[in-house]
């Protein structure tokens, strides 16, 4: 098995490479987020895509952590990457940080939607990514920063890293992914995840009360394509189904009119989670 987690991981940053060497460093970008892959992964094989990092461990005195990384350390590609980012952030920030994305990260095991620990040896036993590979360096809450509120980034980076999504699932072969973007992103995840495949979307919920805009499940369907049998889901942000739909009118009404006193949160939440248990991979 070690021998396989290194040559899927040696295969990703081959990717990243590829991907970004020919980049000119004019757009101030942050440093490119790399799974790690862990053993447990092999078993697991889910994927959870979601959370911003545009403040990943930022080196302030360089003005484009990306550029900086694949045209000045190339070779340090793993050191930048994953043991001063990826595995810094999963060993002493993951388990305790506030955020919802990873109060829900923890969910999936607590649950038992993923058996065993989320972090097992100092590796998170799923693998997270991002959809957006590397976003634009500023402030946290600056949305001209964030390609998932700053639709010319957005498009500017998925320019840049092309396939790269879509490349990198294939070679992870997961049996489920669970994006936690938000319908808004469904273009990006069509072009550049599934890699402009035309896909069916369903709702998850079998009541109806949840529509597909707030909770689907994706079906790619084309028999061929090498997610074609692949759990696919496509929620919110946990920031917002955990917390911020409580003012979604709409749903309450949908909610109370099927005389569900649950919150709109809990529902959505249940929902959710329910279906990653019910469904076998």
């Amino acid at each position: 098995m070690k021998s396989d987690i290194i040559a899927i991981q040696n295969a990703i940053l081959k990717e990243f490479y590829l991907r970004f060497r020919e980049y000119d460093g004019k757009m101030g970008l942050s440093a490119p987020l790399i799974p790690r892959i862990s053993p447990q992964y092999l078993i697991s094989r889910t994927i959870v895509i979601g959370q911003e990092t545009n403040t990943w461990f930022p080196n302030k005195d360089i003005s484009d952590n990306l550029y900086h990384i694949i045209k000045h350390n190339p070779n340090n590609l793993e050191k930048d990457c994953l043991i001063d980012r990826y595995d810094n952030f999963i060993q002493n920030h993951a388990q305790k940080y506030g955020g919802k994305f990873w109060e829900f990260n923890r969910l999936l095991y607590k649950e038992n939607i993923i058996e065993g620990e989320m972090i097992k040896n100092g590796l998170l036993s799923h693998c997270w990514m991002n959809i957006f590979m590397t976003e634009a360096v500023t402030g946290k809450n600056k949305n001209e920063g964030r390609p998932t509120k700053n639709k010319k980034v957005a498009n500017q980076v998925m320019e840049l890293q092309t396939d790269l999504v879509s490349r990198i699932l294939n070679i992870l072969s997961p049996k489920r992914i669970i994006f936690l973007t938000g319908h808004s992103l469904d273009y990006y995840i069509q072009k550049g995840a599934l890699n402009k495949t035309a896909i069916c979307k369903t709702p998850l919920d079998e009541k109806g009360i949840l529509q597909p805009h707030e909770l689907a499940i994706f079906k790619i369907e084309d028999s061929s394509h090498f997610l074609h049998s692949t759990d696919i889901i496509r929620a919110y942000h946990p920031t917002y189904f955990m917390a911020r739909i409580n003012t979604n009118k709409g749903l309450r009404k949908r909610l109370d009119n099927n005389k569900i006193s649950d919150s709109n949160s809990k529902y959505y939440t249940k929902a959710l989670v329910n279906y990653l248990k019910m469904k076998s991979l």
